[in-house]
């Protein structure tokens, strides 16, 4: 493969917003994927279908949760939520840019938090 169209491939951005003490409804199966596909639509993202949406249920409370994942033209977002402890990660993949601070303050007013950890992974090969 010509080295161009390889780093074409490298190319992207991925953000994961580790989120705690959040007031939201994190057990619930219907709020979780609309959750993924608010964030979609705050990024200007296509999906390519609907939430692909699991609880996870287990004898141990602190295991149950919600995982979520939304393929978009652009890569993927993924949920998964830990209601146990009030907390979430979020994760976007994308070839195509974005703004962190957008989804940020976004997650902040959604999930009623300010205890939001940003980690970036950025590659432009």
């Amino acid at each position: 493969m010509e080295e161009t169209k390889m780093e074409q491939y490298r190319a992207g951005k991925m953000v994961k917003f580790i989120c705690s003490n959040c007031d939201y409804p994190l057990n619930d199966i219907f709020y979780v994927p609309d959750l993924i596909c608010f964030i979609c639509g705050e990024i200007e993202m296509t999906p390519v279908s609907v939430p692909h949406t699991h609880r996870v249920d287990d004898v141990e409370a602190e295991n149950i949760g919600i995982s979520s994942v939304l393929v978009i033209k652009e890569s993927h977002i993924a949920i998964h939520t830990w209601p146990y402890y009030q907390a979430a990660r979020i994760v976007i993949d994308s070839c195509k840019d974005f703004s962190d601070q957008t989804i940020l303050t976004f997650l902040q007013e959604k999930l009623k938090t300010q205890n939001i950890e940003v980690i970036k992974e950025e590659s432009h090969s």
